[in-house]
């Protein structure tokens, strides 16, 4: 093996276009997002966006379980980001991070993953810059 130098990584500006993400974590957002912010009901609202979608099983999997298991913890996930967070924050910032802290804490995800996806899926969101 030879060890060629390795070049630096240069940081990525925050003008540029957002990372890839799963689609199953961009659909459960929506999907909570309506639930928690619009008093829509979980199960029709899930169902109608999974036929939409067309997702493969896997993902689908994934969408319903993060849905699911974030309004089922949703007063602690409240109440631990409640405790983090200062001002108003945006209702789907708020839905990003209690999907995010329901995989990294209850999932079990990496905390690397969990990062990449929902900064991603903030940017590509358009949210305000601060919310990536």
């Amino acid at each position: 093996m030879t060890d060629a130098p390795r070049r630096p990584q240069r940081p990525r500006p925050s003008g540029d276009r957002p990372g890839p993400f799963n689609p199953a974590r961009e659909l459960a957002v929506r999907v909570l997002l309506r639930v928690l912010d619009a008093d829509a009901f979980a199960a029709p609202t899930l169902d109608a966006a999974l036929q939409q979608a067309h997702l493969p099983t896997r993902d689908a999997g994934l969408a319903t379980h993060i849905v699911y298991g974030t309004l089922r913890h949703a007063p602690s996930l409240t109440r631990s980001l409640n405790a983090l967070l200062t001002g108003d924050t945006h209702p789907k910032t708020r839905t990003l991070l209690m999907a995010g802290a329901f995989e990294k804490l209850f999932l079990g995800t990496p905390p690397h993953a969990v990062a990449s996806e929902y900064v991603n899926l903030a940017r590509g969101a358009r949210l305000a810059p601060r919310a990536s």
